[in-house]
């Protein structure tokens, strides 16, 4: 399945587009609540199936690969693995997209991916929506405090 969104940045293209250069375990937190938000999502719309994930608590992981540039865009691929098993919540592969909004602000796109091994659902696909929604906000409430509040990892 498909997945595309986006959201708008207050900050230069020139601003956004060094921090995504970072390696990706900044990106985690982010990626970790985008996650549990979407297991919230799953829960809400199955009120009389409790999900149970029997797990530790749930654990995100993010690598990216080589970052590209195509014309003004600069283009991260990015994948999420979680330890939630993948019938109940599928890994996210995607592409995030950074794109000067003229001087001022930017636009941060990501076109994901995800595979279920059944058929894919309505809950699925929303929970995921919710994922990417709640992670592209996370992403653009880091990005706009700056450069300052992302350190990388040790």
């Amino acid at each position: 399945m498909f997945v595309r969104d986006f959201i708008a940045i207050d900050e230069p293209f020139e601003s956004v587009a060094p921090q995504l250069l970072q390696d990706a375990a900044w990106l985690e937190p982010i990626a970790y609540d985008a996650v549990v938000e979407a297991i919230r999502t799953l829960r809400a719309l199955n009120p009389g199936q409790p999900l149970t994930l029997d797990l530790a608590p749930v654990t995100v992981h993010c690598a990216r690969g080589p970052v590209r540039i195509r014309d003004d865009t600069l283009v991260m691929p990015l994948r999420w693995d979680t330890n939630v098993p993948a019938e109940v919540l599928p890994a996210l592969t995607s592409d995030l997209e950074v794109v000067p909004l003229g001087r001022e602000r930017s636009q941060v796109v990501m076109n994901a991916t995800y595979r279920r091994a059944d058929a894919p659902d309505h809950t699925t696909r929303r929970a995921v929506d919710t994922g990417v929604r709640a992670f592209l906000q996370g992403l653009a409430s880091k990005l706009h405090r700056g450069a300052s509040s992302i350190r990388p990892s040790r």
